[in-house]
């Protein structure tokens, strides 16, 4: 492929010992599915002048008026759930979310339907300027299919069980799936990446956390699970093992040994467990929106106070109705200010109005609304967690996944500052967005021109008529 060049004097560019994300006049080299070179540019002005000079050259795009970023990195997704926004029932969220609903639907699920519906997760992903997500869910390999036709990049958790769940009927089928993911990662231009998905300490026994630890050092490959997710996961491991989901995995050599992990949720995580997870080799995963429904939110402050490594994502639509992730960036950013609604202080106001309202520290906020330090956790952070490549940055030899945003969009005015992209809902500012160094929609009519195609049409009516047939399966 013939070396693409964007021109933007707005750049995002990451500031490694400052620890910041800036805008900065830039050309971004794109050549097949990864950013080759990037030219910074001291001034607009020398910019300006290498942008006349270059003008008119095959492959080389100026955008004017725009904000070029890395696109998102969406590090804990089921992007085939979307089908659960129309069988929630009142009742069963009333009991166990996971195993009353979920588990129950989806031993019910076909290959076909998880591609299907994967596919309508990937464009809603696309949409929201998602080029990476993590993905863990059954039937690998559909995912991986139905990642690929739209055009994302997805690091792909084959969901492994043995003890409960939809996974312990077909466990060879997701079992091949990691072998097959393995290969297929270390193809040339690959966008389908394997981590091993584990799917609970509460189902899957000691036997195959080791067999898939073994695994995961073999290959050198992340494992990607729910950790501390449901009170019914921590009462039910403590009972097998008299031990917290972390002291369990403890036992198994998770901590000490894997190359990486990716550990969802974390909500029934002790202050005493945090302390085993401060190597950076560990990430939790906030998902706030998702959490609220099937639990409540992590507790992120303590994450922060104990030191550890930590991102934000979405999780699945069945929990949260979007994959939007600057709606999970404005619920984290503040977290500190919530908790505050529950401060001792406050709540003795509320019972004695003549007294002064109380003075609150505000030392725990400065990070969660730095902008710079909350976009990395959707941009570089995630982006650094598999070995075998690099997103959520400009930078030579990351993949090349951009997003174009619009200044002249009204969310993002005035436009000299990345908080628009932080902390509001912009996405009907983005322009286009690239994937695998392809330009995946029509410029000044993104969204639009997605929804619009060939392939989004047909995707959409055959991800309808699988969805009648489940609901008939399933006899709702």
């Amino acid at each position: 492929m013939a070396d693409v060049q964007i021109a933007c004097a707005k750049t995002v560019r990451y500031e490694e010992k400052k620890g910041t994300y800036q805008l900065q006049p830039a050309i971004v080299h794109c050549q097949d599915t990864q950013i080759s070179r990037v030219e910074v540019f001291a001034t607009e002005k020398e910019w300006q002048q290498e942008v006349e000079r270059r003008k008119g050259q095959d492959g080389f795009l100026i955008l004017l008026h725009h904000i070029l970023t890395p696109a998102f990195v969406n590090a804990h997704t089921h992007v085939s759930m979307g089908f659960f926004r129309g069988v929630l029932a009142q009742e069963l969220q009333k009991r166990n979310l996971m195993e009353d609903l979920f588990f129950t639907v989806e031993s019910h699920l076909t290959p076909e339907d998880v591609f299907s519906f994967a596919r309508m997760g990937a464009y809603e992903s696309l949409l929201a300027g998602v080029g990476v997500v993590w993905e863990h869910y059954y039937y690998g390999m559909e995912i991986a299919a139905a990642l690929e036709e739209v055009g994302l990049v997805g690091v792909i958790a084959p969901t492994l069980q043995d003890l409960k769940g939809p996974g312990v009927a077909n466990f060879d089928v997701h079992w091949q799936a990691c072998e097959q993911l393995y290969r297929r990662q270390s193809m040339p231009h690959a966008t389908s990446f394997l981590a091993m998905g584990p799917h609970a300490p509460d189902s899957v026994s000691d036997v195959l956390w080791q067999r898939i630890l073994a695994q995961a050092r073999s290959w050198n490959v992340p494992m990607h699970f729910h950790l501390g997710q449901s009170q019914d996961e921590y009462r039910e491991v403590y009972s097998r093992t008299g031990l917290s989901p972390v002291g369990f995995l403890d036992k198994m050599g998770v901590w000490a040994q894997a190359p990486q992990t990716v550990c969802a949720h974390s909500i029934f995580v002790t202050k005493q467990d945090l302390s085993r997870l401060q190597d950076p080799r560990h990430c939790l995963v906030f998902c706030p929106s998702a959490q609220m429904v099937f639990e409540f939110p992590a507790a992120v402050l303590e994450w922060e106070r104990a030191g550890l490594r930590w991102v934000v994502a979405t999780d699945s639509v069945a929990g949260n109705d979007s994959m939007n992730l600057q709606k999970e960036l404005r619920f984290a950013s503040g977290v500190p200010r919530q908790q505050l609604s529950f401060d001792a202080g406050y709540q003795r106001f509320l019972q004695d109005p003549t007294g002064a309202p109380p003075q609150v520290s505000r030392k725990d906020e400065a990070d969660f609304v730095d902008v710079s330090w909350i976009l990395d956790k959707v941009w570089g952070n995630p982006g650094r967690l598999h070995p075998a490549f690099r997103a959520g940055t400009l930078e030579a030899g990351a993949l090349a996944n951009l997003v174009a945003w619009d200044l002249n969009h009204p969310s993002l005015w005035p436009g000299d500052s990345l908080r628009s992209i932080a902390f509001t809902d912009s996405l009907g500012a983005i322009s286009n967005v690239m994937t695998a160094g392809k330009w995946r929609g029509e410029w000044g009519r993104f969204g639009e021109s997605i929804c619009a195609s060939v392939a989004y049409q047909t995707a959409h009516m055959h991800a309808q008529k699988c969805y009648r047939a489940l609901l008939l399966r399933c006899g709702f």
